[in-house]
């Protein structure tokens, strides 16, 4: 459908208001209209305050009645028994839908990571995926296009790319670099990353 399709929704939204309002009535209610969820949206929607909804669009294009779009709910919190928070995330649950295409990037991160030593461990959390010996000597937040590593030591070379993450909310992890493509895994990351390791 093309450039149709945003404002056919916002059409479509527009008119479904009052049953999209009653279904809001009491307690705040998020409601997220999207073509599709992940099933990483579906296990964060579990986790969250206020309620929250999931609604699926379906678009059929009719000749004779032009575009007609319907709504499915995928998920209410509302209305479904609210699952237990996990306690274990694993390295795929970081990379579904669109942060896929980061994987390979980490893969390699994570291969020069191991290299350091056998006590090296690979430990995937709910916002980050740690890279582990006596205690985090690296910490790699997955983005749709790029990687953001954070370190406790700063470079032992200087390296232009670092960047101070105070604002990430961690008391150990003060230094950070961004990585985009194979390239930025070069000599300078691989000493900050052994100078980290060791120092740990």
């Amino acid at each position: 459908m093309g450039g149709q399709e945003p404002d056919t929704i916002l059409r479509f939204i527009h008119e479904k208001r009052p049953e999209i309002e009653v279904e809001s009535l009491g307690d705040v209610k998020v409601i997220v209209i999207a073509p599709s969820f992940t099933d990483r949206t579906k296990q964060a929607s579990k986790m969250v305050e206020p309620d929250i909804a999931l609604k699926r669009y379906i678009a059929f294009k009719m000749p004779s009645a032009g575009i007609h779009l319907y709504l499915e709910t995928i998920y209410d919190s509302s209305t479904e028994r609210r699952e237990l928070r996990p306690t274990a995330y694993s390295i795929d649950y970081h990379f579904e839908g669109n942060y896929g295409k980061m994987k390979p990037l980490f893969e390699l991160l994570m291969n020069e990571a191991k290299k350091l030593g056998a006590d090296v461990r690979v430990e995937p959390k709910k916002f980050y995926i740690a890279f582990r010996r006596g205690y985090n000597f690296a910490i790699v937040s997955v983005y749709t296009s790029k990687l953001e590593v954070g370190f406790p030591v700063q470079p032992p070379e200087t390296d232009s790319r670092m960047m101070g993450i105070s604002k990430w909310g961690f008391s150990r992890i003060l230094y950070g670099i961004i990585l985009k493509d194979e390239k930025d895994i070069d000599a300078s990351l691989l000493k900050w990353l052994k100078a980290s390791y060791d120092a740990s």
